[in-house]
């Protein structure tokens, strides 16, 4: 586990706009959880000069790994800046559009604070490969968020139990809306592409990094196939429709699909991971997406979702 990084009263000052007192800075998740990336959570407490009612603000820190491997496949990725840049650029546009379209929807995301990421899809156009075999800090790349367990008593979802039906369902939904929406975005500017305006969302796609994501998707598949299956037996519809689904997913990996139809989705890190209901409410309150996402096209759908 990573250790805690130094931090100061200008950081947070900078980040929250407002005047800081003091703060406390921990461990953002449990080990074994098995984020690409490292989590910090960060308690505030504003200055008494700060005209807000409640003085405590409570921040999650998605931060780079100071693994080297692991940092070398986020920098090949870009995912740091195409994950700010969907909270700095996307979801404010998205959101202004359908507000424009007099259908005002609010994404579910919990509340963007700040962060800073470096566009290394933009050094390696340029040429400029200086980043390479560089070791970065936590906060050269980082992203600040609301901490939903402690602002709204969400709880994180065990990943090793899933989600129940009625919790997968709303999860779905959410899925959708963000879907439907970056469509009637697409058809609201006469867009053909979604990629068009929002170029952070085109990936770098190489023959070693599409292998990679077919064996996670085949070995997704597989699972859910080999879970229905036992449930409810190889003759049933469900596990026909996996099947058949593995196909359809393969593919779109290969790109037999046009780049017309390319809408946004949210691929999770793993599994399906919200942060849970409130507690003794039931699912009367709608599940939050997981604040730990790469954007992906629909060439890259989230088959996660089906192992739940």
């Amino acid at each position: 586990m990573d250790q805690l990084p130094n931090i100061s009263l200008e950081f947070l000052k900078e980040n929250l706009e407002k005047k800081v007192e003091s703060f406390t800075i921990s461990q953002g998740t449990n080990p074994g959880d098995n984020y690409m990336s490292v989590l910090f959570s960060i308690d505030v407490k504003l200055d008494s000069e700060e005209p807000t009612k409640d003085k405590n603000v409570h921040l999650l820190t998605k931060c780079y790994p100071s693994h080297p491997t692991r940092q070398e496949f986020l920098n090949k990725s870009n995912m740091f800046w195409n994950e700010l840049s969907v909270y700095k650029v996307l979801i404010p546009e998205l959101e202004a559009v359908s507000k424009k379209m007099g259908v005002e929807t609010k994404l579910d995301f919990p509340p963007f604070f700040g962060g800073k990421a470096i566009n290394y899809c933009k050094l390696r156009e340029i040429g400029d490969n200086s980043y390479i075999g560089k070791t970065f800090g936590p906060f050269e790349n980082y992203i600040m968020m609301a901490d939903m367990r402690k602002t709204l008593g969400f709880r994180m979802a065990n990943r090793h139990i899933g989600l129940d039906m009625d919790h997968l369902a709303l999860v779905i939904k959410a899925h959708a809306k963000l879907h439907a929406l970056s469509w009637a975005y697409k058809k609201y500017y006469g867009l053909n592409s979604i990629t068009e305006k929002f170029q952070f969302l085109k990936l770098e796609v190489t023959d070693e990094f599409n292998e990679t994501w077919v064996r996670i998707m085949d070995n997704s598949m597989n699972l859910a196939a080999e879970t229905i299956g036992g449930v409810l037996g190889e003759d049933s519809v469900l596990y026909s429709a996996i099947l058949g689904m593995k196909k359809h997913i393969q593919a779109i990996v290969d790109g037999a699909f046009n780049d017309q139809f390319t809408e946004v989705l949210i691929g999770t890190t793993h599994r399906i991971n919200p942060k849970g209901h409130k507690e003794g409410e039931g699912i009367k309150f709608k599940i939050i997406i997981p604040h730990f996402f790469q954007v992906q096209t629909v060439r890259f759908p989230p088959t996660h979702l089906c192992r739940n």
